[in-house]
């Protein structure tokens, strides 16, 4: 688990890649409000800020309740949601620790088929679920949805 201190530096470093702000959406809410204002616009109200818990349980927690949307993005072929996704997740694993997992949701070689892939890996690494849904599993081993997709994961 990362430390609030860990996020901070991390940010820093990385936030001049995070075009879309995707990667604040995730580490921003673990700090405090006094920790978060650097990062935020100079009239941004902070009133109202509740840091979120850098806890395994919460972070999982989070993961679990993007996943589902993330999920119809893959299903749908919705290449930049998708990858937005993606993205999400990867702040999420960093924030875990988890080298391994981040390591193979960051390998362009599993991106094909919007991510679905690194989607599955990381609901099986941490015993989320996974629709029941046959063109997902096909996306998930690199495969089209069904034979003749014309909606890219064919292609």
């Amino acid at each position: 688990m990362r430390t609030q201190q860990e996020i901070i530096t991390h940010y820093q470093q990385e936030s001049k890649s995070d075009f879309f702000g995707f990667m604040a959406d995730v580490l921003l809410p673990y700090l405090s409000a006094k920790q978060v204002k650097p990062f935020l616009k100079d009239d941004a109200d902070l009133s109202e800020w509740k840091q979120s818990p850098l806890t395994d349980e919460a972070i999982t927690a989070e993961m679990e309740k993007y996943m589902g949307f993330a999920w119809t993005k893959v299903q749908a072929h919705r290449g930049i949601s998708a990858s937005r996704s993606v993205e999400k997740m990867q702040a999420w694993l960093w924030l875990l620790g988890d080298e391994e997992t981040l390591a193979y949701a960051k390998d362009n070689a599993n991106y094909p088929q919007y991510g679905a892939p690194v989607l599955w890996k990381i609901c099986e690494q941490y015993h989320l679920p996974i629709p029941d849904d046959e063109g997902i599993r096909n996306m998930a081993q690199g495969k089209p949805c069904h034979f003749g997709c014309e909606e890219g994961c064919g292609q």
